[in-house]
Parts: C-alpha cells; structure tokens; sequence
C-alpha cells in the first residue's frame, strides 16, 4: 500500500487544479481525490561559507534573498573586492558569488515588476558559483533532490532587499567598483562606446531577456524613455546590455536580409 503523509498544497507555480480524481495502486483503489500540476520548482542549494575578512566594502544584516521572486529568508549581505557573499541568518549557510559570475547589477526602483527598492543582479548559473536544485528545500541541503544540470538553466536572477533602503546605492557603487577590479574575460571597455544610445532592436532584446529571466517584465527600462532614477547599471552591465542589444539588431537585420532574398 501507499502510506500517505500530510502534504501542503501548493499555492504557487499552478497549472492543474482537478478535484475528484480517483488514484489507482496496483490496480486497487486509493479513493477520490485532488490533482494539482506545478511547474518544477528550482531552489537555491545554501552551502557552508566562511564569513569574508579581507578587503570588506560593505557587511549589512536584514537583507533578504529573493531567488525567482520567492524568497529564502533574511541574511547578511556582505560585499568585498573579491566577491559578494550571502549568509542565512537561519542556518548560517549560503553562498559567494565571484564578479565574473555577475552578468550585470542594478538598483530598481519600480515597484510595478518587484513590490520592493532592491538590489538585482543577472547570474551567469555556468560559472558555478551558485548551486541549484530542482524540489530541494533551502535549509534541508543533503535531503534527496535532483541536482541541477548545467544545462537546465544558463541565467538566474536574485534580489538583495535591505531592511534598511537607504543602503542601496552605497551597495551598488561599492559593487561597481569592486566589478571594475575584477573584470571579465567577456567584456572589455572597447565593447562598449559610453557616449552612444543602446543600439538594437528592443522589442528582441526585451524578448532575449524575458527568455532569460531578467525580472524586469513588461518595462522597456533600458529605452530611452527609461527615467535614470528608476533603474541603474554598472559599466559592465552596460557593456553586456550593450552587446544583447546589438545582437538583436543584428539578428533583425538577417532577417530581413532574407526577406529581401526571399
């Protein structure tokens, strides 16, 4: 026989709700009950970490982590020259991330995509800095759950939301600065010109960052009507954006070069 444990029913990430579904074992019934098909759920696997001591720019408490918009709880947020790193207040676990993992960071402001001011960064999920795990717990790491592969997903985004607000832009200044010391193999200054608009096709590269799961739906917040104090990057998340941008145009022209061809 199946033993059936008390379960909670989900609330979240819904795409099926039957009532009145009978359950067979072994060909014997289990009685009626109540189908419920979610998407799959991926969590952020909290690791042990040494707490930085070294080249510190920024240690604040009270800041929550919210990993696709769920969040994992409060912690301690604290930013050196070599990473920036996250503690659960709750099990004193979690993770570091190296600045060649981070995509782009920014400041948002807008209320109408995330209920709160944060901080919001684009992680590159290859370079390994983070682990993920599909229906694992956050404070259960060795419980069972199937380990990410590297191709399941390429980018994941988290938001630092300070209890504190006024702390925000100290963070991202100190961040940005941190980047600079830091800078990644992929993005050079020679990639992007800092005296042009973004170039591109928007409405492609809004699509190519939907894809990506960059947490800004439904705002154009790199367009030029974009107001400067709503989002802000640093120069490297520019020189990324710069690059998606330019591929989507570049993408648009083939196009219709083709179409032309055609």
């Amino acid at each position: 026989m199946i033993v059936l444990n008390t379960v909670t029913e989900p609330t979240e990430n819904i795409r099926v709700v039957q009532p009145q579904v009978a359950l067979f074992f072994d060909n014997q019934s289990q009685g009626d009950g109540k189908l419920i098909v979610t998407e799959r759920r991926v969590m952020i696997v909290l690791n042990t970490v040494t707490e930085p001591t070294e080249n510190i720019r920024v240690v604040q408490p009270q800041v929550a982590l919210f990993f696709d918009n769920q969040s994992q709880g409060d912690g301690k947020l604290i930013v050196t020259e070599s990473a920036v790193t996250w503690i659960s207040a709750n099990c004193q676990k979690g993770f570091s991330l190296t600045y060649p993992s981070i995509i782009l960071h920014a400041i948002s402001r807008d209320c109408s995509s995330f209920p709160e001011e944060c901080l919001y960064l684009l992680i590159d999920a290859k370079k390994g800095d983070l682990t993920l795990s599909a229906d694992r717990p956050v404070d259960t790491p060795d419980s069972d759950g199937d380990e990410m592969e590297d191709d399941d997903m390429d980018h994941v985004t988290l938001r630092f939301v300070p209890m504190d607000k006024s702390i925000l832009e100290h963070v991202y200044k100190q961040m940005c600065e941190c980047q600079e010391l830091n800078p990644s193999s992929d993005v050079s200054d020679e990639d992007y010109d800092y005296d042009e608009e973004p170039v591109g096709d928007e409405a492609g590269a809004s699509a190519m960052y939907d894809d990506m799961g960059a947490g800004f739906e439904g705002q154009d917040w790199y367009g030029a009507g974009t107001n400067p104090d709503d989002v802000q990057l640093s120069a490297e998340g520019m020189a990324n954006l710069q690059r998606i941008l330019a591929g989507a145009g570049d993408a648009g022209e083939n196009e219709d070069n083709e179409e032309m061809e055609d």
